[in-house]
């Protein structure tokens, strides 16, 4: 898996981008990732009016609006020093404030607000007992021997 090692160890990055995981995670972590020349003039250049989600711009508005592919490498790429605005909880709201006015700019049709109260539902499930217990089966040791016979 694709990973930035982090000051608490390494944050690895899915294989596969999700729609959540894309709009209300980090998405890609622009040190770790390689831009074709050709994409910028397809899909424009990072809005540096933004002071944090730049890159997340470039990257929503490539993937999503123009269609663009990408690539996951399996290999470790960069080394992330925590410290700057965008790992600072200070700047949250910044951050917030600043993502609602890509999505209205760029993907009008979505509801930022909505969105956000959708994931905060499932985010809610995702972390209850039942789901968490489910998770701690299927690391099991026992769970994996069946999964394996199963085959």
């Amino acid at each position: 898996m694709t990973g930035l090692l982090t000051a608490m160890g390494i944050n690895y990055h899915p294989e596969k981008m999700s729609f959540f995981i894309f709009f209300f995670g980090g998405a890609f972590c622009h040190q770790a990732t390689f831009v074709k020349t050709v994409l910028f003039s397809t899909a424009g250049y990072y809005n540096e009016n933004n002071k944090i989600v730049s890159d997340w711009e470039f990257f929503a508005t490539a993937i999503i609006k123009y269609q663009c592919s990408y690539r996951h490498i399996a290999c470790l790429l960069t080394h992330f020093a925590l410290g700057g605005i965008s790992s600072n909880p200070v700047s949250r709201e910044l951050w917030k404030s600043e993502k609602k006015k890509v999505l209205t700019e760029h993907f009008s049709l979505m509801m930022y607000d909505e969105l956000h109260s959708i994931f905060g539902e499932i985010t809610h499930y995702r972390n209850s007992r039942l789901i968490q217990t489910i998770k701690k089966i299927q690391q099991s040791f026992l769970y994996r021997k069946i999964k394996r016979m199963d085959r």
